[in-house]
């Protein structure tokens, strides 16, 4: 790094002289000094020059006394030695111009290597400072240099007077300032009321709360000491002599105890006397980058979008492996970014996916980590989103979208602290976007949401109305809490056409040597300038963003970023021949407070993003359904997880280290080309054994918390019963046990209410089931031929032992098992119930053109639109047989509240060679007007109308995709007195194409490619043949006043079902039930039914986690459609006294005081106008109310709080 990098300049009043100032640079003997003698009170500057002979930089600049009309010589002195003394003006000197009460006289000659020097001093009765900006040149040779001067009066008050404010900005050869560490800043020229008091503006528009970040190598604490109403720090221990964390403004490393401020938009933080005084000047944060008001702003944002798995699995991308399907190795991405990052400081990066990045980081040294820190400190590294991957939208449920938020932003916070928390949201890729996504990341904190897919008719309207950019009203039920501004990317996400200086897909790089015969430069330019006019028309303010980037680019970024810098360059030297065109580096975050700064009101939308179209007859709504197996391999997967992380937390055994396997792979599954189902098969198969290894790493947190919770109070031996899951019952098999003579089955209950059911335990013999009170009863039942015949079954069990469960509260029951030699077998009442139809309805296509586009993992289209219906008879607990390779259970339970469909599908027939999408389809006499419901990520509803969309005139092209949802949870159809609501267990494609019909594709078999990347057919096979899937839909008919009680505890006991743990006995049920707790339950009493304990997480030995939801909806059910009020510590009550509570934002990795009360809408986050301003300052004030300030907390419907507890 060259010497003059490293000056930091001083300021020094000389003793005995208050007229002399002494401005010095660092060490050395290249470190420039300065010493201005000025007479009386106001001095004018006029740079000169800097003249460069070598090592030696010579500065000459004049002074004026103001007011004098012949000029009084001031003398400059550098280093000691007189250099130059200057009367009057010139014929190269530009007019004296007024502005304020102080001329400014420029030249334009100014040629120097230095860096930005700013000096400030005091003068009576006044503060006069002169910035020095320039950029630093090779050290080869002269370069046209930008820099600045300015000059402002003070008054007693610190801020700037009326009559006294004077911003002089002037350009020289050049449109631009460049900061020489952090940097490039598009200098504006401002209006006057712009610099009234702008700290004051700031302040306004920001909250006085205290945040704390914590890093494993700074520590930032909460002060009691504020400078304004900005968020402030105090510098501790861990900050001293870390040379990566400086203030941005003057340089100096941070010393402990001093106080930092942060600016409340983008969250940089500053020394809190240079930020103030900076703020004095300017509304704009020096680390972001400024922007002109009479230009067209172009945000330049370099970004890489790097599936977490796709045609690859995450190693095979990580490590560059398999480049037969794809030339991509992330690592060298990221090595690469630092490099690029290093060289210049005015670049800019965002990254995503931590799933890469973690790895990433653990392989780098601390010289590495130190740079990147340096980075993300500068803003020149921000991170996107922060989760572990970029989830999907569409197949995924709430509670994983939230851990797997959590997991990244945990890393980022552990290891960058405040500065390394996301406040964008960057969805670019997902296929088609939630309402809930939008409202959890606005309960996170963040400020804004930008994603590249919508589809072709919401589009065309946008593009032509300049609303690509809207306020997101994300819930019906949290009001301000839940709104996000969200933004559609200009060509979903990837670099303009025939800008690609990527060695993946490259295009001409910029010559620009005018004596080449490829010198391109004018013709880049041009072509670049017409862009951003041409993607500016579809924008509603004089800022566009302009993503450069795409899938696994900048594994050569230097290529990519010198390409750039030449870019930028040449487009802004056109601004002196007429151009407006302004493009600079920039990030997210800096584009939408650039955004937030331009005051105007913005549309809003309250529905959502589904379903995706790119084109009439491509409809993105088969990946709902696509590998309905690993969707439902995922879901019984979290259930593992919330159950062992309860576990590991009442049982005190401090694991969490060993949960981390399977809390990753689970995040990992989020991926929107993991559980979605879009990927290759081998990837799939990937997704799958890392959430099989995850289960299998959780054993050993299971076999170290039950024996410690069945161990009885006044019992001193150790517990010494191995426990083991048998995860395929599904399938009727758990070989364990088949031969077993006596065997216990714990039920562990994750939910904070009791819960009663039916368990199937498949055997070879007759057992008697016991639990603590004694026998219980239960059936033996044959098991279905459809089940024995299913590939890959091994077991050797013709029956199934069912029997009813009764499980406290977040507790556990155990059932004993004995041999029972004698053998009953029922036979079963058939009755006959046509509430069903099975539908087995096959599609296929040829890819030749739009109108025969085929079905594949992510596109759905009927080959045509006539459905053959088969009825039959259904039958109370009966088995029904369609044909060799489809067949359904219909289970209709004593006292229960709706029917059990269990239906099993393939291996699907490819014999007439064509691919195959097999519905569920239920037909109901209900009127129910074209309308149909569907959740959204398994939490609120959105109602559906047929052919039919809320924001734009939609033309129906395929009646049958175009009406699918996704359906993660439920789905129902209404009338005035009857609702028929299913629940699923999994992620399925939902429509209602009829009226009083619902259907649900639960199976895909297909030929043919979608040509949209997966490169190869969605054809699952297993043991050698079709794929076979079993699952399950329950179906309840009540009325629409009373079904939101069915739905929304049911839907939540089958998400967070009752985990079956076997272990096998050798003593007799006497000697176990003397030595061991049968029963327990962590509650000391029962949370309402309307409130859910969504995580619970030891944190360490006297830490916790704990998330609680409100999951009713407001005015959805008479009773449990009102705030409601809990003890925190009822659910602590076996671990200990609960000393400490803090609140937390959604993400767990913002704290808030729990006795501030303070709304997620009141954190720091950007504020909006809407088009309807009137409707943004509504309140429910009638529903919700404030918590207490102890251990009891109110939760006021669709409501989640967070808590880090600590116990005593």
């Amino acid at each position: 790094m060259p010497k003059f990098m490293s000056h930091r300049f001083s300021y020094n009043r000389r003793r005995h002289d208050s007229n002399r100032i002494r401005l010095s640079g660092g060490a050395g003997a290249h470190a420039p000094h300065i010493n201005l003698t000025y007479v009386d009170n106001d001095v004018h500057i006029e740079l000169k020059k800097v003249i460069q002979s070598g090592e030696k930089r010579t500065l000459i600049l004049k002074a004026e006394q103001f007011f004098e009309i012949s000029q009084k010589n001031d003398e400059i002195k550098l280093a000691g030695r007189n250099i130059a003394n200057y009367h009057g003006s010139d014929s190269t000197t530009q007019p004296a111009k007024e502005v304020g009460l102080f001329k400014f006289i420029s030249r334009s000659d100014f040629e120097s290597t230095t860096c930005e020097h700013m000096y400030e001093w005091e003068v009576p009765n006044s503060k006069l400072r002169v910035s020095v900006r320039n950029r630093r040149s090779d050290g080869k040779r002269p370069i046209n240099t930008d820099f600045v001067v300015e000059i402002r009066v003070f008054g007693t008050n610190g801020l700037p007077t009326d009559e006294g404010i004077m911003m002089a900005w002037h350009n020289f050869e050049g449109t631009f300032v460049k900061h020489h560490k952090e940097r490039q800043d598009r200098i504006q020229q401002m209006r006057r009321n712009g610099v009234l008091n702008p700290l004051a503006r700031l302040n306004a528009n920001a909250t006085s709360s205290s945040t704390s970040a914590a890093t494993t190598t700074a520590t930032v604490s909460v002060s009691s000491t504020t400078t304004g109403n900005l968020p402030t720090w105090t510098i501790q221990e861990e900050f001293v002599n870390k040379e990566t964390y400086s203030c941005v403004i003057c340089i100096d490393t941070y010393v402990k105890g001093a106080i930092v401020n942060g600016l409340p938009n983008c969250s940089h933080y500053f020394h809190s006397s240079c930020i103030r005084t900076w703020l004095v000047g300017s509304d704009q944060c020096p680390t972001c980058n400024f922007d002109d008001a009479t230009k067209l702003n172009v945000h330049l944002v370099p970004h890489s979008h790097d599936d977490v798995g796709f045609v690859k699995t995450l190693d095979e991308y990580y490590y560059g492996s398999r480049t037969d399907l794809q030339h991509v190795r992330v690592q060298y991405i990221l090595d690469s970014i630092v490099l690029a990052l290093d060289e210049n400081p005015h670049r800019r990066f965002i990254y995503i996916e931590m799933a890469f990045f973690y790895r990433w980081w653990l392989q780098q040294t601390d010289e590495i980590r130190n740079k990147v820190k340096d980075f993300v400190n500068s803003g020149r590294l921000e991170f996107s989103s922060g989760g572990w991957c970029m989830n999907d939208e569409g197949t995924t449920h709430y509670n994983s979208i939230i851990d797997q938020h959590s997991l990244g932003l945990e890393f980022l916070n552990d290891q960058f602290g405040e500065c390394g928390r996301p406040k964008i949201g960057w969805q670019i890729d997902p296929f088609g976007h939630s309402r809930e996504q939008a409202s959890l990341l606005a309960q996170m904190g963040f400020d804004g949401l930008f994603f590249g897919r919508a589809d072709y008719q919401d589009l065309q309207k946008r593009n032509s109305t300049k609303s690509m950019e809207m306020i997101w009203k994300a819930s019906a039920n949290l009001d301000r809490q839940s709104w996000l501004f969200t933004g559609i990317l200009p060509r979903r996400y990837s670099t303009p056409a025939t800008f690609s200086f990527d060695f993946i897909a490259p295009d001409d790089p910029i010559i620009d040597d005018v004596n080449l015969p490829d010198y391109n430069v004018p013709e880049r330019v041009q072509t670049f300038i017409q862009t951003a006019q041409n993607e500016s028309m579809e924008y509603a303010t004089n800022h566009i963003i302009m993503t450069f980037g795409g899938d696994f680019q900048y594994q050569n970024a230097l290529a990519n970023y010198k390409n750039l810098d030449k870019l930028i360059k040449y487009v802004n030297d056109q601004q002196m021949n007429g151009s407006n065109v302004n493009v600079f580096y920039s990030t997210p975050s800096c584009y939408l407070y650039a955004l937030n700064k331009v005051n105007r009101s913005w549309i809003t939308k309250t529905d959502d993003f589904f379903p995706h179209a790119h084109h009439p007859h491509r409809f993105w709504t088969g990946y709902f359904t696509s590998r309905p197996a690993l969707k439902r391999f995922e879901r019984y997967s979290n259930n593992i997880l919330q159950v062992i992380r309860q576990l590991n937390t009442f049982s005190n055994s401090q694991l969490r280290n060993q949960i981390f396997s399977l809390s990753e792979a689970m995040a990992i599954a989020q991926h929107h080309d993991a559980v979605s189902g879009t990927e290759k098969q081998h990837v799939a198969n990937d997704y799958a054994q890392r959430l099989s290894i995850g289960i299998d790493a959780a054993l050993n947190v299971i076999n170290t918390a039950y024996p410690k919770l069945l161990k009885k109070d006044n019992q001193s031996s150790t517990v010494e019963i191995q426990q083991f899951l048998c995860q395929i019952t599904n399938i009727s098999e758990c070989l364990t046990i088949e031969n077993a003579k006596q065997f216990t089955v714990i039920l562990w209950n994750p939910i904070s209410h009791p819960v009663v059911g039916y368990l199937r335990v498949p055997v070879t013999r007759s057992y008697t089931v016991r639990d603590s009170s004694g026998p219980i009863r239960s059936e033996l039942i044959p098991i279905s031929n459809s089940t024995k015949t299913i590939p890959g079954r091994m077991s050797n069990a013709t029956n199934q032992l069912i029997f009813k469960y009764n499980l406290p509260a977040l507790g556990f029951n155990t059932y004993f098992f004995e041999v029972n030699e004698e053998e009953e077998e029922e036979k079963l009442e058939i009755t006959k119930n046509e509430i069903c139809i099975l539908q087995n309805q096959g599609y296929s296509g040829n890819n030749s053109q739009f109108d025969f586009q085929a079905s594949g993992a992510y596109i759905f289209r009927p080959y045509c639109c006539l459905e053959n219906v088969l009825k039959v008879n259904l039958f109370q607990t009966a088995i029904i047989i369609f044909n060799e390779w489809i067949s359904q259970e219909i289970n209709l339970y004593d006292e229960g509240e709706d029917i059990e469909i269990e239906w099993t599908v393939g291996p699907i027939a490819i014999d007439d060679n064509i691919g195959k999408e097999i519905i569920l389809r239920y037909d109901t006499d209900i009127k129910s007007q074209s309308k149909y419901y569907t959740d959204a990520n398994g939490r609120e509803v959105l109602q559906r109308i047929r052919n039919y969309r809320p924001t734009y005139n939609y033309t129906i092209t395929e009646p049958v995709s175009g009406n699918y949802y996704p359906v993660n949870s439920r789905i129902w159809i209404n009338e005035t007195n009857r609702q028929f609501t299913i629940l699923t267990d999994r992620s399925e494609g939902g429509a209602s194409l009829f009226d009083g019909s619902i259907e649900l594709m639960i199976h895909r078999r297909l030929l043919y490619d979608d040509n949209l990347g997966v490169g190869e057919a969605l054809n699952e096979s297993a043991f050698g043949q079709g794929l076979v899937v079993r699952g399950k839909h329950f179906l309840n008919i009540d009325s629409p006043q009373t079904s939101a009680l069915y739905h929304r505890i049911h839907s939540q006991e089958l998400f967070m079902s009752p985990l079956v743990i076997f272990a096998l006995i050798n003593s007799s049920y006497m000697n176990y039930s003397n030595l061991y707790r049968q029963t327990w339950s962590a509650l000391s009493d029962i949370l309402p039914s309307n409130i859910h304990l969504l995580t619970l997480d030891q944190l360490n030995e006297k830490q916790y986690l704990i998330r609680l939801e409100h999951y009713f909806e407001l005015n959805e059910d008479e009773k449990y459609s009102y705030p409601t009020k809990i003890n925190l510590q009822s659910i602590f009550k076996s671990i200990g006294t609960i000393d400490k509570i803090l609140e937390l934002t959604l993400d767990a990795n913002l704290e808030l005081t729990l006795d501030a009360n303070l709304e997620l809408s009141q954190m720091n986050r950007l504020h909006w106008l809407t088009d309807n301003d009137e409707l943004l300052l509504q309140t429910n004030n009638s529903t919700k109310q404030h918590s207490l300030v102890d251990t009891n907390i109110i939760l006021n419907p669709m409501q989640i709080r967070t808590f880090r507890i600590t116990i005593v």
